[in-house]
């Protein structure tokens, strides 16, 4: 922690070297700390919302969920834009350098995994999902996935509230099926707006703005984009909010802090609000903005959903893979991406890669009907309670380890 004691000058000493070392010190903790550029007072849209698993009742998270191996979420970019800001409908190289980018930072490839501070090493995680730009649409035809769609409004950019992208009849572009794809709209958004989110929580009541909003400009590595926000990461933190991630001081925006605001995780420490710049360019450590229990570490700005720029971040942590993997176990909100057959051709696959499920601890259960693509594990010591239909899309089936338990 930094104790900063600010005594006024005697009464006849000289104030304007008073003041000139305030202006100095005003310089340094901007540099320390990262200032608060003009333009970028919204950074992120997303609304704040409580993480699936404290919804169901527990007290955290299971860091060993039933759903293992590698998750792969289909992804659509619209493109909307309007010949006013030609720049706008980008390339597909710069979307490609985007899908390059999620799969690097959610499996921990990320050439600046090695930036992470050791006292963070350990809590850093390989989240095992991957992304596919999607190679089969909803009618099971072939895609590049990507659509482009020209708009005749203006202004040419959004303001960060507006989900007009979302819809044809706005002269945006629909989206696909939620249950099967990630839909990402890239746009040209009002300035000192980077992106928006929509929250697992609001999929049930408005599928259809289901999805993610990004800035063009900060969209991918390459062509249009414009730093500090060129290095892909402002997806990535958009995407960990699709996938139940609050902001790691848990607050909505920069008019949100405290230190009794949280983002309920354990391996992230309590920070008061957002960090804003490069944060004393990147060097760990920095501002420690709140006192923790036990081991108190300064603030996580490395962290994907911190506002830092796009070059110091480089992790999420295990309690944030926990979360995230969650909503992808039977009867989670987003299982049935399990099922898709969005990464697909019809000449190289009939339906998604089997994902099996495991079960090793006692009190699961499996209500309504699910569709199981893969084999159901019961381990030694496991228990699970299905109360509904399972229907199985491959030859498998349930596979009952000796100690295990199963109730139909």
């Amino acid at each position: 922690m930094f104790n900063l004691n600010f005594y006024p000058p005697a009464r006849g000493a000289n104030r304007s070297k008073y003041g000139l070392r305030v202006f100095l010190l005003m310089l340094m903790l901007a540099g320390l700390f990262g200032a608060v550029p003009s333009n970028a007072q919204i950074y992120c849209g997303t609304e704040t919302h409580t993480p699936q698993p404290f919804i169901k009742g527990g007290t955290g998270i299971n860091r060993n969920p039933p759903v293992q191996g590698v998750i792969t979420i289909p992804v659509v970019v619209h493109i909307v834009y309007n010949t006013m800001q030609p720049a706008g409908n980008i390339t597909d190289a710069q979307v490609i350098s985007q899908i390059n980018v999620l799969n690097e930072d959610f499996r921990r490839l990320n050439a600046d995994a090695v930036n992470t501070p050791s006292v963070f090493s350990g809590v850093a995680a390989d989240v095992e999902i991957e992304f596919c730009l999607a190679s089969e649409d909803p009618n099971g035809l072939p895609t590049n996935g990507i659509t482009r769609t020209h708009t005749p409004l203006t202004p040419t950019s959004y303001q960060i509230s507006s989900n007009d992208m979302k819809s044809s009849a706005t002269y945006g572009k629909d989206g696909w099926p939620p249950q099967s794809y990630l839909n990402v709209w890239v746009v040209g958004l009002q300035t000192g707006a980077y992106g928006k989110s929509s929250t697992p929580d609001q999929l049930s009541t408005n599928p259809e703005l289901d999805g993610i909003v990004v800035e063009y400009q900060a969209f991918g590595t390459t062509g249009a984009v414009l730093p500090p926000f060129d290095k892909g990461r402002v997806l990535t933190h958009e995407v960990g909010h699709w996938l139940d991630l609050r902001h790691t001081w848990g607050g909505i925006d920069l008019n949100t802090t405290g230190c009794n605001i949280d983002d309920m995780l354990q391996d992230t420490p309590t920070q008061n609000g957002p960090t804003i710049g490069n944060a004393s360019n990147c060097i760990y450590p920095g501002l420690n903005s709140c006192t923790d229990a036990g081991t108190d570490y300064a603030d996580m700005f490395q962290n994907y959903m911190d506002y830092t720029d796009d070059e110091c971040k480089n992790l999420f942590t295990q309690d944030q893979k926990a979360v995230m993997r969650a909503l992808f176990e039977p009867g989670g909100i987003r299982a049935s991406i399990l099922n898709s057959t969005g990464c697909c051709t019809p000449t190289t696959c009939a339906c998604a890669s089997a994902q099996d499920l495991i079960f090793n601890t006692s009190g699961n259960v499996i209500a309504g009907t699910q569709i199981i693509n893969g084999t159901i594990f019961v381990e030694a010591g496991g228990e699970l309670t299905v109360t509904g239909t399972l229907r199985f899309t491959s030859n498998s089936g349930i596979v009952v380890r000796r100690g295990g338990r199963l109730h139909v």
